[in-house]
C-alpha cells in the first residue's frame, strides 16, 4: 500500500460522510474496504509478478463490455512501466481543465492499459472517454493500443450503453472495454494459484496481506507529509477501546511484516550509497593526479542537518532533510599555468525530484519512478582570468537554455573569457571500470588538456 501513501490516498481516519453518525461508524472500517488502499494493495502487487504472469491475471479475470474483444492470449513483449495515479493533461475535446487521474496504467512499448477502480461506488463512462483522451494526448503512448479496464462497479444492464456512449465520444478511435470483477480477479489469482505457479502466486496472495498494514489509519496521525505513516489509536468513543485494541492486536504481525520491507529499502540504500562513494573516489583519485583539488561538498536538494545540539525535527524542517545524498554535489579545483578549472560532480538519486516553490515537495507529485533516472551531472569551467569571478559566469551561464547539450558555452566577464560544458551519464551506464573512464574520465581530461 506505499504508493497509496506517496499519493496521500489513505484518509486521515474517517470515511467521508455526508453524514456524521455514518461517519463516526465507519471511522473503523478497514483499509482494503476503500476505493483507493484497496487499488493500491492489490495492483502495486501485481505489478511484481512477471510480466506474462500478471498478463495472464488481467485475461483470465476480464471480460470484454458489450460485443468488444477479449484480451489476446499473447501478452505484449518486455516489462510495461506502472503508474498510479498519474496526474495527466486533458486530451482534446476533454471537459475537465486541470488534470486527470487514472487509477492505474500499464504501459508497454505497443500496448496501454487503463485501470479506473470502484468499490463500492459505479463507473461512469464519461469518466473512461475523459482518461482515454488524456492518455491518447501524451506523445509516448502515440500509436499504442489501449485497454481501459474498468474494475468493479460495473451495473450489467449498463454495459451496452455505456460501451456506445464511449464509441459516440471517440469515434472511430475507440480503445478495447473491458469489465473486471473483483471477485473474478480473486478466482483467476487462486486457479493459477492451485494449477501452474503455486508458489509464485502464494507469495503475491501473502504480500497482499502484508501491504495492508501500511495502510491502518485512525484518528491520530503522526505527521502530515509526503510519505504518511499513520497508526491506529486507541479510541475510546461508544465503548469502542477492546475492539480497537483487538484490531491494533490483529494487525502486529502485518505490520511487522511491512517494516521488514522499511529495513530492506535501507539495505538497498547503502548499496546505492556504496556505489556512489565509490564512483565519486575514482572521480577524487583522478583529478587527484590532474592536481586538482577538492573544495568542497554539499546537498543540493535540503539545508544541512542542525548542529547536534539542535533538533532536526522541528515542525518547519522537511523529512528531505534526513536525505542529504539524494542528490549530493562535488566541487574540485584546478589552477595551472595560468588556467583555472572548477569541476561540479552531482549525484542525483531521482530526477523525478522536483520543488515547486509551495513547500517541501510532494513525491505524489514527482514523475512516475520507471520514468525517471538515477545520474551523474558534470559541469566543467575553465578560464585564463588572473582572479576568476566563476559566479559572474555562471549568473550567465544559467540563463542560456541550450547550457546542457553537451557543447561548449562561452561568456564574458569584464575582458575575461569563460567556457563551460555539461554532459549527464545514467548510473546504469558506468557498470564497469571501462565504462567509467570512457564516459566520466575521459570527457574531463580531454576539458583539461584542451585548456
Amino acid at each position: 500500500m506505499l504508493k497509496a501513501l506517496l499519493h496521500r490516498k489513505l484518509p486521515r481516519g474517517i470515511v467521508e460522510s455526508d453524514d456524521a453518525a455514518d461517519a463516526e461508524n465507519s471511522a473503523h472500517v478497514e483499509p482494503t474496504r476503500r476505493e483507493d488502499p484497496l487499488t493500491a494493495t492489490v495492483f502495486e502487487r501485481l505489478a511484481y509478478l512477471p510480466p506474462n504472469l500478471t498478463w495472464d491475471i488481467f485475461r483470465r479475470a476480464t471480460k470484454a463490455l458489450a460485443d468488444g474483444s477479449a484480451l489476446p492470449v499473447d501478452a505484449p513483449s518486455g516489462a510495461p512501466t506502472w503508474s498510479f495515479w498519474p496526474s495527466l493533461r486533458p486530451g482534446a475535446d476533454g471537459v475537465n481543465r486541470q488534470r486527470v487521474e487514472p487509477d492505474v496504467l500499464v504501459s508497454w512499448r505497443d500496448t496501454v492499459l487503463v485501470l479506473e477502480a470502484k468499490h463500492y461506488g459505479q463507473q461512469h463512462a464519461h469518466q473512461w472517454v475523459e482518461q482515454i483522451r488524456a492518455v491518447r494526448a501524451m506523445p509516448e503512448h502515440s500509436g499504442k493500443r489501449i485497454w481501459l479496464i474498468a474494475v468493479g462497479g460495473i451495473v450489467t444492464h449498463e454495459q451496452k450503453a455505456q460501451a456506445a456512449y464511449v464509441r459516440r465520444e471517440l469515434s472511430n478511435a475507440s480503445p478495447g472495454l473491458l469489465a473486471l470483477r473483483w471477485e473474478d480477479l480473486h478466482h483467476a489469482v487462486d486457479e493459477l494459484r492451485t494449477s501452474s505457479h503455486p508458489r509464485t502466486i502464494g507469495r503475491f496472495e501473502r504480500h497482499c496481506r502484508s501491504a495492508q498494514c501500511m495502510g491502518i489509519s485512525q484518528e491520530n496521525v503522526v505527521r502530515d507529509a509526503a510519505t504518511e505513516w499513520s497508526v491506529v489509536s486507541g479510541r475510546t468513543s461508544h465503548g469502542r477501546t477492546a475492539s480497537v485494541e483487538g484490531a491494533m492486536n490483529d494487525k502486529k504481525n502485518e505490520l511487522a511484516a511491512a517494516l521488514v520491507d522499511v529495513r530492506r529499502a535501507y539495505r538497498l540504500l547503502h548499496a546505492y550509497h556504496r556505489r556512489v562513494n565509490d564512483l565519486l573516489y575514482v572521480a577524487h583519485e583522478f583529478l587527484a593526479k590532474q592536481q586538482a583539488e577538492f573544495e568542497s561538498w554539499g546537498p543540493i536538494n535540503v539545508w544541512m542537518l542542525p548542529q547536534k545540539t539542535k533538533p532536526f525535527f522541528r515542525p518547519e524542517t522537511w523529512a528531505w532533510d534526513l536525505t542529504p545524498a539524494y542528490q549530493v554535489e562535488c566541487v574540485w579545483r584546478r589552477s595551472r599555468s595560468g588556467m583555472h578549472h572548477k569541476i561540479h560532480i552531482h549525484a542525483i538519486a531521482d530526477t523525478g525530484y522536483g520543488a515547486s516553490g509551495e513547500g517541501e515537495p510532494n513525491p505524489a507529485k514527482f514523475e512516475p519512478e520507471e520514468a525517471c533516472r538515477s545520474e551523474l551531472r558534470v559541469g566543467l569551467h575553465r578560464t585564463r582570468a588572473s582572479e576568476p569571478d566563476w559566479s559572474a559566469a555562471w549568473k550567465q551561464v544559467s540563463v542560456n537554455s541550450a547550457r546542457k547539450s553537451g557543447g561548449i558555452h562561452r561568456v564574458k566577464v569584464a575582458n575575461d573569457e569563460y567556457a563551460y560544458r555539461y554532459f549527464a551519464i545514467e548510473l546504469v551506464e558506468l557498470a564497469n571500470e571501462h565504462a567509467i573512464k570512457e564516459k566520466l574520465l575521459r570527457p574531463i581530461d580531454e576539458w583539461i588538456a584542451g585548456a
